[in-house]
């Protein structure tokens, strides 16, 4: 009798550590993926305004275009636990 209630806390231990890790796990998933789609934003626009003209015969065909994504005022920087 003493070991099943010893089994049943445990199981509902083990439950409410699993709940509290996957919840943990999904508001993880979510700030990352926010905040790539927040880069890839930010990436695009610099490509874009990089973007030789395309007809432009004056302009090197080979050269390609470096856009510098260490800058952290305009690239927004990972923060899990804000």
């Amino acid at each position: 009798m003493l070991k099943d209630r010893k089994n049943k806390a445990q199981v509902s231990l083990e439950l409410a550590t699993a709940f509290i890790c996957a919840f943990i796990l999904l508001l993880a998933s979510v700030k990352m993926c926010t905040w790539v789609m927040s880069r890839v934003v930010v990436r695009q626009e610099d490509f874009e305004a990089s973007r030789l003209e395309a007809g432009d015969p004056e302009v090197n065909q080979n050269q390609e275009v470096q856009v510098d994504e260490t800058d952290p005022e305009k690239y927004p920087e990972l923060h899990f636990f804000e």
